[in-house]
């Protein structure tokens, strides 16, 4: 209840319009791609920005206990101290446009997220 009452939340204060794929048998189509920072203490790290014309259909997100993942530029949260968010078919980010970042709030330890989504011409 509190990933949908998020998400929505998202939704509400970015307006931002994104064209992606039709959605066939529950899948999406495109290359898998996955990537993983390792973030200092009390800094920001890029995680991922879809490449220019393309867009990415994020399917999961995991971050640590002092980590949240974030969309750059507006630095809005996505997914805070959780192992693992599943989304399916997937959320779409804007080719180009928006990307996300990891932060740690962590003082001492580095600690990192990861991210595995479908990159699509569609």
């Amino acid at each position: 209840m509190r990933i949908q009452a998020t998400i929505a939340t998202l939704f509400l204060l970015l307006p931002v319009v994104t064209h992606a794929q039709q959605v066939k048998k529950g899948a999406v189509s495109g290359t898998i791609v996955t990537a993983s920072v390792a973030v200092a203490p009390s800094t920001c790290s890029a995680l991922y920005m879809p490449p220019e014309g393309q867009f990415l259909i994020v399917t999961q997100l995991c971050t640590t206990t002092f980590t949240r993942a974030e969309f750059t530029p507006s630095t809005t949260d996505i997914v805070k101290d959780q192992p693992c968010t599943t989304y399916s078919p997937g959320m779409t980010l804007p080719a180009g446009e928006t990307g996300i970042r990891c932060c740690n709030s962590s003082g001492s330890t580095p600690f990192g997220c990861t991210m595995t989504g479908v990159l699509s011409k569609k």
